[in-house]
């Protein structure tokens, strides 16, 4: 039976009461195993294949500015995005653990001039003066608290006229089945209160962040790209 949207261990040493965004445990075990560590960026990269191939023709970025990919991992999908847009440059921001990774792959893509890449905690702050801000299967790791403080540090950071996007599943608002469901399920149990959510709770999410969602654009293989500019 489900009591709580927490999980477990989560609950165990999170203070009753207090509301703090604390690192789930998979990326501490992952800063201490560089190993570990380089599966899983590779993982992130083959995974977000399916739903990134096609994702400059379904959605239509600006033809010059910065990029910023917040937690961008490897950076395959800023790599992605720059080759189909080449007025474009892009900031890679990550864990001090993964930004080796993501400058060699980088570099690897020929992208090397037109990146840079940071490390940094999106709790604390998110590069300053992009134009366009990613957050790809970044939001469902967390708790609405902290997925309001991370999207109200990016609309901080943003330049005027700045945009958004949210690569996620979205789940339906209704009771129809939907294979994020059972994901959902999963983010509850390996994250501290990870959830799949819904075009409407993303609405609010963004909402209570200073940012209102303007388009929701289907990519296949179960994954939206949600964009959203300033209020």
């Amino acid at each position: 039976m489900v009591r709580h949207a927490h999980a477990a261990r989560h609950r165990a040493h999170r203070p009753l009461g207090l509301h703090r965004a604390v690192r789930p445990p998979l990326y501490d075990y992952l800063a201490r195993k560089p190993e570990s560590s380089t599966l899983f960026d590779d993982y992130m990269a083959a995974r977000a294949v399916p739903f990134t191939e096609g994702l400059s023709e379904r959605y239509a970025f600006p033809a010059t500015g910065t990029m910023v990919d917040v937690a961008g991992g490897k950076g395959h999908i800023l790599a992605t995005v720059l080759r189909a847009n080449p007025g474009l440059r892009g900031v890679l921001m990550d864990l001090e653990h993964v930004v080796d990774h993501a400058r060699q792959a980088l570099a690897e893509e020929g992208l090397a001039e037109r990146t840079e890449v940071v490390a940094g905690d999106f709790f604390a702050a998110v590069p300053s003066g992009g134009d366009v801000y990613l957050l790809a299967s970044i939001l469902h790791n967390w708790d609405d608290e902290d997925c309001v403080k991370i999207l109200t540090n990016v609309r901080t950071a943003m330049n005027p006229g700045g945009r958004v996007l949210i690569l996620e599943v979205v789940l339906p608002d209704d009771e129809r089945p939907h294979l994020g469901k059972d994901i959902d399920l999963r983010m509850l149990a390996i994250f501290n209160g990870g959830a799949e959510r819904s075009r409407d709770e993303y609405a609010a999410l963004l909402g209570r962040a200073g940012l209102a969602m303007s388009d929701v654009v289907e990519l296949g293989s179960g994954a939206s790209l949600i964009e959203a500019r300033q209020r």
